[in-house]
């Protein structure tokens, strides 16, 4: 199962985290970021996130990978910091859940 959520809290900020967490992670960043590779673990990686792996752009922000084990779940972990809009956080939760 791979799960995501809102970390940084509901509301209007300046940036907000979206975690996901479990098996598909991986292929989550891969299709959001439209790269083939994953970011180096754990460092802040500046990347675009796309809508649904195409070339419509949601935002730019900072991606961080975190492999299994070596994680706050156990499992593959990504943040993603975006601006923290409500239709930045809807565009991305959307595109996650694809």
């Amino acid at each position: 199962m791979t799960i995501y959520a809102l970390s940084s809290g509901p509301g209007i900020s300046g940036v907000a985290v979206i975690r996901v967490s479990g098996k598909d992670t991986a292929k989550v960043i891969k299709k959001i970021t439209g790269s083939s590779r994953l970011p180096s673990p754990r460092v802040a990686t500046l990347k675009k996130f796309n809508k649904n792996g195409g070339k419509e752009l949601i935002d730019e922000g900072v991606i961080i990978w975190f492999p299994g084990p070596n994680s706050y779940t156990g499992e593959d972990l990504a943040e993603f910091h975006v601006h923290g809009s409500r239709a930045v956080i809807q565009a991305m939760h959307s595109s996650i859940s694809k």
